[in-house]
């Protein structure tokens, strides 16, 4: 392929490739533990006490 007469198919131009970098970084992988407000069910934290 000669780079010089190829061009990007619209859905991999520069603006794409920066969302693709970017989106580990503004969304992280989510934690393996249960997020916190699972225990505010619990008693002891003022619910259903």
């Amino acid at each position: 392929m000669d780079p010089r007469t190829y061009t990007l198919p619209p859905w991999d131009d520069e603006s794409t490739r920066e969302r693709r970098e970017l989106a580990p970084k503004l969304e992280p992988p989510a934690p393996e533990e249960e997020p916190d407000d699972m225990d505010l069910e619990e008693p002891g934290y003022g619910h259903g006490v």
